[in-house]
């Protein structure tokens, strides 16, 4: 079933009403009342940072009062001021917890504790390709191994290499 609706504002032909505008509104199938559209919040502009392309950014309650981090034109950003350079050539990933944030982008980690922003020591000198952070932990992928990182309680400065024991398939029949 193809789906007619307005591309731009278009005159009401019942009643003396004014016209409806369909900026930021997209269609949908309804069971009930058949084609319908739904709106949908503007998108605005948060902010101007750096030179340019934003590769991340990221913003959390309870982390340093909500301020956004970014990293943009490989630079890193608490809100408009500059921490340092970010290096690397990948896609750029962001990790916080309520007193760190560690920043990724294909290369070195990079470490802002509210204080100082430095490089974080990675084992064998690695890259990584992403970060998470979970229930008290940092997580890094070590770029060109699929080897998992993990940080100590709340320290996204010191990672340890994840070490799963080999499963041998249980060759004995019953």
């Amino acid at each position: 079933m193809a789906l007619e609706y307005g591309k731009g504002s278009y005159n009401r032909t019942r009643g003396n009403l004014p016209p409806l505008d369909t900026v930021n509104m997209f269609v949908e199938q309804s069971a009930s009342q058949g084609v319908v559209m739904q709106s949908r919040p503007p998108l605005a502009q948060v902010a101007e940072i750096g030179v340019g392309p934003v590769q991340a950014t990221l913003s959390r309650d309870g982390v340093f009062n909500g301020d956004r981090f970014t990293i943009s034109g490989g630079i890193a950003y608490r809100g408009a001021a500059s921490l340092g350079a970010v290096t690397g050539t990948g896609a750029a990933s962001i990790a916080v917890r309520a007193g760190e944030v560690l920043f990724n982008a294909g290369g070195p980690l990079y470490s802002y504790n509210g204080t100082n922003f430095v490089a974080v020591t990675f084992p064998d000198a690695s890259n990584v390709t992403k970060i998470i952070y979970s229930s008290g932990y940092f997580v890094a992928l070590e770029a060109g191994t699929g080897y998992w990182f993990f940080s100590a309680v709340n320290n996204g400065r010191c990672l340890m290499r994840l070490i799963l024991p080999k499963l041998k398939a249980n060759r004995t029949r019953y």
